[in-house]
């Protein structure tokens, strides 16, 4: 897969089968989009691309919402992306500027002109142009006017609801990681840095990784006790996470994981953390024995989970 930072430095002679999206969390709804797309390309003998924007549009027209977190940082979009054979990945920039652009500019200047675009592939609930005006209807009356195919997907759907970033984001935020991976089709992860903590739990035999995420608008699930499964190094270990208050700062999470039959140094190193389900609320003990007793049952619980 070829990766292009605008549309500007894609080779223009190139003929292309396109989707177009934010791709947040690159769940089974978006795969089915992209398989779609890749068996068109071929057939028609274009190259399939997928044009995404960075940031997301709505942290741009909406800087002073700040609520909405993602499933997916960029690089981790590039990374799945990387195991499908899409031909190309285009990230463009997203500003007020282009933000403003009228559907029927952005199909003309954008998609037909730079892009190439022959062939037109969206899902099923697709919007594009300024306030998301263009939409299926207006798509085909654009489609006879620049001579290019236009194929909507249906709606992917498991366990009788339609699959989309938002249900996933709200089921992670709930809680509910096995429902959320059954749409994504992976288990929902995140990365980031290992930094020093408190060291209470060490003290109790269950040292922990303190965590710092690296992105500032990647979701974090629920508070509560997770069985995980650790990437460091290249390497998968089995563990147990809590995500907590931070009593230092009431805005910030405070995320630790417990790394099984695990005993290396690794601060400011980066580690992975994948989730595989939720065992229990976060609990305030009392005593540090009470807090010692429940780390071994929540142990032995995330052993048989994950074993």
């Amino acid at each position: 897969m070829k990766i292009f930072s605008s549309v500007d430095k894609f080779p223009k002679k190139i003929e292309t089968a396109i989707t177009i999206g934010t791709f947040d969390g690159l769940h089974k709804g978006h795969i089915r989009v992209f398989e779609d797309l890749i068996n068109i390309a071929r057939k028609k003998k274009l190259q399939s691309l997928a044009l995404t924007f960075f940031p997301h549009p709505r942290h741009v027209i909406y800087p002073e919402d700040n609520h909405l977190y993602l499933l997916n940082t960029l690089q981790e979009r590039i990374n799945r992306l990387q195991k499908t054979k899409l031909d190309n990945f285009v990230i463009q920039e997203f500003n007020l500027e282009f933000s403003r652009k009228k559907s029927i500019q952005f199909i003309r200047d954008i998609l037909v002109n730079q892009l190439n675009m022959k062939h037109m592939i969206i899902g099923h609930d697709h919007h594009f142009g300024r306030n998301r005006e263009g939409n299926f209807d207006e798509l085909k009356e654009l489609a006879q006017l620049f001579s290019f195919d236009l194929y909507r997907v249906n709606a992917h759907i498991s366990d009788e609801v339609i699959v989309s970033s938002t249900k996933i984001r709200n089921l992670l935020s709930s809680g509910k990681i096995e429902q959320a991976n059954k749409m994504l089709g992976y288990n929902y992860c995140f990365s980031g840095t290992v930094v020093h903590g408190e060291k209470i739990a060490r003290k109790l035999g269950f040292p922990t990784c303190n965590i710092s995420i690296n992105d500032t608008y990647k979701l974090i699930p629920s508070d509560g006790v997770y069985a995980v499964y650790v990437d460091y190094n290249n390497k998968k270990y089995l563990g147990m996470l809590n995500i907590g208050v931070d009593k230092s700062s009431k805005n910030k999470k405070k995320i630790e994981v417990h790394i099984f039959d695990f005993n290396k140094y690794i601060y400011n190193d980066s580690i992975t953390i994948n989730f595989v389900k939720r065992i229990r609320d976060e609990i305030n003990f009392i005593n540090n024995s009470d807090l010692a007793n429940q780390l071994k049952m929540d142990h032995e619980n995330c052993i048989n989970i994950l074993k």
